[in-house]
């Protein structure tokens, strides 16, 4: 029985510090991103096809092919 008491205790603590170490910024992260699903997937896409484009150009000016980024792509 003692033991039971102190493993409850144990995991009520540790729930506390769990939830201590998240700051409210990221709990309002968390909040926002369970909301508006649709709109953090869309700015999710949107950001690794401008980072998938720009390694692209990357390659491209390796090889030779253009000699600068062309920013006006990405965008």
């Amino acid at each position: 029985m003692f033991t039971f008491g102190l493993k409850r205790t144990y995991l009520q603590l540790n729930k506390l510090k769990n939830f201590r170490n998240h700051s409210s910024v990221s709990r309002g992260v968390q909040v926002f991103v369970k909301k508006n699903l649709l709109l953090t997937n869309s700015i999710t896409s949107g950001a690794f096809m401008a980072l998938g484009d720009l390694v692209e150009q990357e390659v491209e000016i390796r090889r030779g092919l253009t000699t600068a980024y062309d920013w006006t792509r990405i965008g």
